[in-house]
């Protein structure tokens, strides 16, 4: 062995752990303790630190040739950068923006040097620190019953994750990371029952309809999936299923009160905790800027907002609870529609998948985009899927070969 070999050595090792270090500070953050920022808000900065940290490794790692920057990534990277220049053309407070911003970069490139680099420890990585952070925040429901801290909006739901219902796409994210870890290192398709159960405990605790919801829509694909694979269960299906869900629930109940007169009527209130109102107010809102809204609206915003023009009394919401409400009145059609482009680029991508990771991540995607309809704010965790989906088409060479004959559940 030459000087040269061993240096050669050391130097990998070195970039290995710069490699692991990166993905792992991602996933961290991904999962952060937001229950810290209602202890001091200095812990925003140091939030905010170790983001730009991690942001800071992987443009050193993207510089070299393991790890190019290729057609998808410029997509998310234009997508960002659309959003900036949306906020400008509106003259809209960058903050919230920029944090956004941020918080797609992060996830996007955690996910493409942690599956580029070895998807087998990224997902050991990413399915250990999940599940830890969602059996603790599922404690800390248990502990304290009506919350650790009152929101800013004075609602009782913030535990240690942070907001309940916001934490949902968190407990998704941990099922989803448990497939793929027995995927890479049990080479078989196997549920990870205990995540399922964190979720659902979880939703019984806090009685979250939408958690529950979430939680039958995956266990059931996942149960379907032990059985026969689903040929049509691809991104595209989420695509074209959560257009018709959007269509039919929030644009039909905005123009015409069909789906509220429809509950009424077998003596249901259908408001979803008076999320109809708020799609109904955002939907005027968008007709009047349809093209480039009105930039990122934080939540003093969009309060002062609903305020200034509505008599409802929901004053303080924060967001329109609809991730594709929040993205037109955001940057109007124009972002909407770059949003559903990487979608589509998603889909297309997916096809270099074996059928039974396709199903898998499909099944998740359609879930969370699901969760998104009632929620504000998941578009990050949307094209986090989005990029696991493309980047693990991207290595299929190297994918575990899995046993086709499906085993049993607790096996």
């Amino acid at each position: 062995m030459t000087v040269s070999d061993i240096k050669g050595g050391e130097k990998m090792k070195g970039k290995i752990r710069l490699t692991t270090l990166c993905y792992i500070l991602g996933i961290f953050w991904i999962y952060k303790f937001e229950c810290l920022l209602y202890v001091d808000r200095l812990f925003a900065v140091f939030y905010l630190g170790l983001s730009l940290l991690q942001l800071f490794i992987a443009i050193y790692l993207l510089q070299g040739n393991e790890y190019k920057i290729g057609g998808y990534d410029k997509l998310i990277i234009a997508f960002c950068v659309l959003m900036t220049a949306i906020n400008i053309i509106n003259k809209t407070s960058y903050t919230h923006c920029l944090k956004e911003v941020i918080r797609i970069l992060l996830m996007w490139s955690t996910v493409k040097i942690g599956v580029t680099s070895d998807g087998g420890k990224f997902f050991k990585w990413a399915y250990k620190i999940s599940l830890a952070c969602t059996v603790l925040n599922t404690i800390s429901a248990i502990i304290f019953p009506n919350s650790m801290y009152v929101d800013a909006m004075g609602a009782a739901s913030v535990f240690l994750l942070g907001g309940d219902n916001a934490t949902i796409r968190l407990y998704i994210l941990s099922i989803m990371f448990g497939v793929l870890y027995n995927f890479y290192h049990r080479k078989k398709y196997k549920i990870p029952v205990f995540a399922i159960f964190n979720l659902i405990l979880f939703a019984f605790l806090r009685d979250i309809a939408t958690a529950k919801l979430m939680a039958v829509i995956i266990v059931a694909f996942l149960l379907i999936l032990e059985v026969k694979d689903i040929k049509f269960l691809t991104p595209t299906f989420s695509i074209i299923f959560n257009a018709f869900i959007f269509f039919t629930v929030v644009i039909m109940q905005s123009i015409s009160n069909f789906y509220v007169n429809i509950f009424e009527a077998l003596g249901r209130n259908a408001t979803l905790t008076y999320r109809t109102t708020l799609w109904s107010i955002s939907f005027k809102w968008i007709l009047e800027r349809p093209w480039f809204g009105y930039g990122y609206l934080d939540d003093d915003s969009f309060n002062f907002m609903v305020k200034e023009r509505t008599t409802t009394g929901l004053f303080n919401t924060g967001n329109p609870h609809n991730t594709y409400l929040t993205l037109l009145l955001a940057g109007g059609i124009v972002l909407l529609a770059f949003f559903i482009f990487i979608l589509i680029r998603t889909s297309r991508m997916s096809r270099e998948c074996p059928i039974l990771i396709t199903n898998v991540l499909s099944g998740f995607l359609t879930t969370l985009m699901l969760h998104a309809q009632v929620e504000g704010r998941d578009q990050a965790f949307i094209l986090l899927i989005c990029c696991v989906i493309y980047y693990v088409s991207k290595i299929k060479d190297e994918l575990p070969i899995i046993n086709k004959k499906r085993l049993k559940l607790f096996e």
